[in-house]
């Protein structure tokens, strides 16, 4: 398997952009995808469109406002050699993070998505999500995380989540769509538990629980009832 890479950014936070490239340290071509003043989702949006021409079997999107671990392209090479269908989230907040590496887990698996600092997915599966979320999202819904979200509930699949996380986050208290739910509530938009600039994301036996990785809830698809065309339908869907 081989992976593309794209950085979705805004011109005001060039100095976050040069910090994620010089701790990316890549290997490969990347693809910065600036804001052309139409907002975020056409952003992320137009990112994750590069990895559907890009040639490579898997694309990863990172944000401008991440800290990544050595080693972290390679190490997406390896995760989508040992989990070549499935979507995978590279940062999550809260202590559930730690709990899980303390229990010696190296994967969480969740219905939905909290966070897309980094997420990593099968080229397939982008074109797959992009038009999914294009028929059933409103299309000023900003969310790419929710759009996910949305995406894995219709098609009853679940994330994959890394323990430890592979990214941090370096502006939490920096966003661009405005202070989310998880903000208010009093989250620290820090990972739960970060590999750490330093070290490699070679280092970590992904192997470890992989075809049994800890489940946990994820939000409830009413949540996402204001962010959909038809959220009847949807829910009525997802009682089938």
């Amino acid at each position: 398997m081989t992976v593309s890479v794209a950085i979705a950014t805004h011109p005001s936070r060039a100095g976050l952009l040069t910090r994620t490239l010089e701790t990316l340290r890549a290997d490969r071509a990347v693809s910065v995808v600036e804001d052309d003043g139409r907002g975020a989702w056409p952003t992320l949006r137009r990112a994750w469109e590069v990895g559907i021409t890009a040639g490579a079997s898997h694309h990863v999107v990172l944000q401008d406002d991440v800290l990544c671990c050595r080693d972290l392209l390679p190490a997406c090479d390896q995760i989508a050699d040992l989990a070549p269908t499935r979507i995978v989230s590279l940062f999550k907040c809260g202590a559930i993070i730690m709990s899980a590496w303390e229990r010696g887990e190296r994967w969480l698996e969740c219905p939905t998505l909290s966070w897309a600092q980094g997420t990593l997915m099968p080229v397939w599966a982008v074109s797959r999500v992009l038009r999914y979320s294009a028929a059933k999202v409103r299309p000023e819904c900003p969310h790419d995380d929710a759009r996910f979200s949305v995406y894995l509930l219709a098609t009853r699949q679940r994330a994959l989540i890394t323990v430890p996380c592979l990214l941090e986050h370096a502006a939490p208290d920096s966003s661009l769509i405005g202070p989310s739910h998880r903000a208010l509530a009093g989250n620290t938009r820090r990972a739960g538990l970060w590999l750490g600039e330093g070290w490699s994301a070679l280092s970590v036996d992904w192997r470890l629980g992989l075809n049994t990785p800890h489940r946990i809830q994820g939000h409830r698809p009413r949540e996402y009832a204001s962010m959909l065309k038809d959220p009847a339908r949807f829910l009525s869907e997802l009682d089938r």
